[in-house]
């Protein structure tokens, strides 16, 4: 029985062991292939004719915080032309 729970508790850990190893593999592979994408200053950014502006959920008639930041980047970066 001893043997039995220690196999299955091995197969749990390397299982484990590379789902986090995918994770952050995956999550490496993007943000390296992504990163010339995101501005951090609205100097940097190139003029464009159309902006997204991706929803963040609306509590009850309130843009949620979320939300809320993301449109006033947004008029922002409209007014900046």
């Amino acid at each position: 029985m001893k043997k039995l729970i220690q196999k299955h508790f091995k197969k749990l850990f390397y299982l484990s062991l590379i789902g986090l190893v995918l994770v952050f593999g995956i999550n490496f592979y993007v943000k390296s292939k992504t990163n010339f994408l995101i501005f951090y200053s609205e100097n940097k950014i190139p003029k464009n004719k159309v902006g997204i502006i991706f929803g963040a959920g609306i509590n009850g008639d309130k843009p949620s915080k979320y939300l809320k930041d993301r449109l006033d980047a947004g008029i922002k970066l409209f007014k900046a032309k």
